[in-house]
Formats: C-alpha cells, structure tokens, sequence
C-alpha cells in the first residue's frame, strides 16, 4: 500500500489509501484501528503473532493525540541513529 512510517513527512502522506493518522479524531486514525484489530476496514497490525498490550496502544493513542511527532534526530557519537532504536519516551 505505499505506506512507510520511517519519517515525519512519509507518515504525514499516509499510503494509497490515504492518511493513517488523522489528528483532528485521534480515535478513528487508520494506524490505531488497524493496531485495535477490530475493524473490518483495516488488515489487523501485526497481521500475525500477539497483538500490542494494553499499554502499548494507549502509549500509541497518546502519541496520535500529541501530534503524532518523530523524534529529532540524534547524533551519537558522530554517528546518527534513527528514531526507532531509541527508547520510548514522553
């Protein structure tokens, strides 16, 4: 579906269906109804293997109501690391 969540800008133009966040309705972002796995419009996310917890979809919603930001960039030693190897954080 052309979707890619590696950036700000590639998460802000969503895939061929269109945005999946939508930060207007929080609740009825495409990203967390398909992590929810109860919609019939949306493939399941992970499509197998154990759903996230609890906290980790509220950690997620939190994340969608507070803009649905990336994190900065971070250099360490001269060497910089994407977002996705740093731990989570408020």
């Amino acid at each position: 579906g052309e979707l890619s969540l590696d950036s700000q800008q590639s998460l802000e133009r969503g895939g061929q269906s269109g945005p999946v966040v939508l930060h207007e309705a929080p609740d009825a972002s495409p990203l967390l109804l398909a992590v929810l796995g109860n919609d019939p419009v949306y493939s399941p996310m992970p499509p197998t293997g154990p759903r996230l917890s609890t906290q980790e979809i509220d950690a997620l919603r939190h994340w969608i109501r507070n803009g649905a930001r990336f994190p900065d960039t971070v250099v360490i030693d001269r060497e910089v690391r994407h977002w996705a190897f740093h731990p989570i954080s408020d």
